[in-house]
């Protein structure tokens, strides 16, 4: 995957088996790169300031990243994780039979409640008989509940487990990782995102040096100058 922004010389390359960081020392830089990635993946903006491309340098569209910029603010139902959710679903009773009929079978039921209800207004009426998985799933306001996670350690682990079992392709950009864990936790982060192969790219606002985790590190410092750094 790549990272590219406007006025710089080298493209940010990430990968899924890989940990990769970008550091912006600049902090009205660093804040201009969030704000312009957070209103891609939200669809409020277009801009060819700042372009997430993946290998064969195609655009990444909105529907297959996700930014977080705070993750103490991670929220397992965003509309990304809920789709994802949803056509999980849908694909597992889809493809099996059984499951698929019961699904047929019990609609044609609740439709029947509403046919009786609504014959005995004696008007004329119409309705759509074929109510989809992923609508019905809507329509019950399915979603994940996270009040009971303790930390924010394990609300991040959380979804990134989400992610690997419903949307292992989506890209994920991690702010400001670095502020909020130990040495340990990033290990553990990182053993995790490369064992399930989820593609990453952290992006911090300062170096830090981390014990027994290694990193292909793009550094662009307070005066613009661009530097690559490999952990031994």
């Amino acid at each position: 995957m790549i990272l590219r922004i406007a006025g710089f010389e080298n493209d940010i390359i990430f990968d899924d088996c890989t940990n990769t960081r970008l550091i912006i020392e600049d902090h009205k830089l660093f804040s201009k790169i969030l704000f312009l990635l957070n209103g891609i993946v939200n669809n409020k903006l277009k801009t060819n300031e700042i372009l997430l491309l993946n290998d064969k340098e195609d655009y990444v569209l909105p529907s297959e990243m996700d930014v977080i910029i705070n993750p103490t603010n991670i929220n397992l139902n965003s509309k990304t994780m809920l789709t994802s959710l949803y056509k999980y679903i849908e694909k597992l009773i889809l493809h099996d039979e059984d499951k698929d009929f019961s699904y047929k079978r019990y609609i044609e039921k609740i439709n029947g409640l509403l046919v009786d209800e609504l014959y005995n207004l004696n008007l004329d009426f119409e309705y759509n008989d074929d109510l989809l998985v992923n609508q019905y799933l809507k329509s019950l306001n399915v979603k994940f509940t996270q009040e009971s996670i303790s930390s924010t350690f394990d609300l991040l682990m959380n979804y990134l487990e989400l992610v690997s079992e419903l949307n292992q392709g989506i890209i994920i950009v991690l702010c400001n990782c670095f502020n909020y864990f130990d040495d340990h936790q990033l290990e553990e982060l990182c053993k995790y995102k490369n064992y399930k192969h989820i593609n990453i790219l952290f992006i911090e606002n300062s170096y830090r040096n981390l014990e027994n985790t290694y990193f292909k590190t793009f550094i662009i410092d307070n005066d613009f100058n661009e530097d690559f750094v490999q952990d031994d």
